[in-house]
């Protein structure tokens, strides 16, 4: 993972959660951090002799995984929308969920709800719009509602509406 921003430098720490990142290289510019095992959304810090960044939905690493057969991707067009505008999330899977006991979920991690289910087809669609200026994390999972017993994990998408 990349972390864009200014200050880094020897000693610097990068955190997913509280486990600090084992592989770390600085620049003046950016820092790179090789994510440590782990599962679900974490947030993503960095400590330098300055201090310790905040975190929140766009300094948040997801933990993508797969199990055989399963897959997932998510994405979002537009991802910066303006306020009142929406912008539509679209998840694919590498297989028909429908004769499993799974189906594909859309989840917004900033405000921790499910956003959308289906439990049959290969692709799920949702439009979610915002009224002010925000950031919002998405990620789709191959699983039962609610989350339960995921098989499949997407990378976080971002949508910022300003």
């Amino acid at each position: 993972m990349t972390v864009s921003g200014g200050g880094f430098g020897p000693g610097s720490v990068v955190r997913f959660g509280s486990v600090a990142a084992h592989t770390v290289s600085t620049s003046a510019g950016a820092i790179v951090a090789a994510a440590p095992p782990g599962v679900g959304t974490v947030p993503v810090t960095v400590s330098t002799a300055a201090g310790t960044s905040a975190a929140g939905p766009s300094a948040a690493y997801t933990y993508t995984f797969a199990n055989a057969p399963y897959s997932i991707d998510l994405s979002a067009s537009p991802t910066s929308p303006a306020p009142g505008s929406s912008t539509t999330l679209v998840a694919s899977a590498s297989v028909d969920v429908g004769p499993t006991p799974y189906g594909i979920s859309i989840f917004d991690t900033t405000a921790g709800a499910e956003l959308v289910h289906a439990g049959t087809g290969s692709s799920l669609a949702a439009s979610v719009s915002r009224a002010a200026a925000a950031t919002h994390s998405y990620v789709a999972k191959i699983c039962n509602p609610g989350g339960v017993n995921a098989q499949a994990s997407s990378v976080t998408v971002s949508v910022t509406w300003s």
